[in-house]
């Protein structure tokens, strides 16, 4: 009878476990299990029993729960592996890519600048000279530079107004103000507060690093300024002197 009951089990086992598709290698191991020391078992009944009624083992219950963690693991590590490839990385995202990065940074520099631009802040120094304007700015790490490419970029001709700290990106840089109509009379308007009437171009400067703006063309290098909008405004941006350059004109000077 405790043969025919054994195999019963062991039929019944592995009718079940082909069911959940266990792999050949499990199967057998499955099966070596069901009979190890089976005669053992079978000579040391009375004597489990015996000691089952008299007292509770704790020995017996870690050795069951170890068979069990073992026999469970056979057919649940497939499973669990199988089940991991199925789900997706919820935590990755496609990454970006470098052209992509780039477009964005350009297009968040002329969103900052022509931001600038529309306010039109009061200018901190007023000057026609350059140079003048230039020494204003002792807080840079850089000393802002004449552009040659600006004028060219322009369909007016410019005139120095003045300048102004501000930023690019969190980088401190130089806002330079250009007027692009005749100077006013002494009685028009003054160079810090622009006329409604008087069209304005800025050229803004700061140290060029490419890990803070990444691959900007260099007009030292033959390469054209990219040219954008944002705004409704016209923005250009390259490195000259390495130094970034981007320059931002007036809807009205288009």
């Amino acid at each position: 009878m405790k043969n025919t009951e054994h195999t019963t089990l062991k039929q019944a086992s592995q009718h079940f476990y082909a069911e959940q598709q266990l792999p050949d290698a499990s199967l057998e191991r499955f099966e070596q299990l069901l009979s190890v020391e089976k005669s053992d078992l079978e000579d040391r009944l009375p004597e489990l029993k015996s000691s089952s009624s008299k007292r509770f083992n704790p020995s017996a219950l870690v050795a069951s729960v170890g068979v069990a963690a073992v026999i469970g693991s056979i057919w649940l590590a497939p499973n669990l592996s199988f089940n991991r490839a199925e789900q997706p990385l919820l935590s990755s995202s496609p990454m970006t890519s470098a052209p992509q990065r780039q477009q964005q940074m350009v297009a968040s520099i002329a969103f900052e600048v022509t931001k600038n631009h529309i306010k039109l802040k009061p200018l901190e120094v007023t000057s026609q000279d350059f140079n003048t304007v230039r020494n204003y700015f002792t807080q840079l790490d850089f000393s802002p530079q004449l552009s040659r490419h600006f004028p060219q970029l322009t369909s007016t001709v410019l005139t120095m107004a003045g300048g102004r700290y501000c930023s690019i990106q969190s980088e401190t840089a130089a806002q330079l103000r250009y007027r692009s109509t005749p100077e006013p009379s002494a009685a028009g308007p003054s160079d810090t507060e622009p006329s409604p009437t008087e069209k304005w171009s800025t050229l803004y400067q700061t140290q060029y690093s490419k890990n803070t703006f990444g691959q900007l063309p260099h007009i030292e290098q033959g390469q054209a300024p990219i040219e954008t909008y944002s705004r409704g405004l016209k923005v250009n941006i390259w490195v000259e002197r390495q130094l970034l350059m981007v320059s931002v004109e007036d809807a009205a000077s288009l």
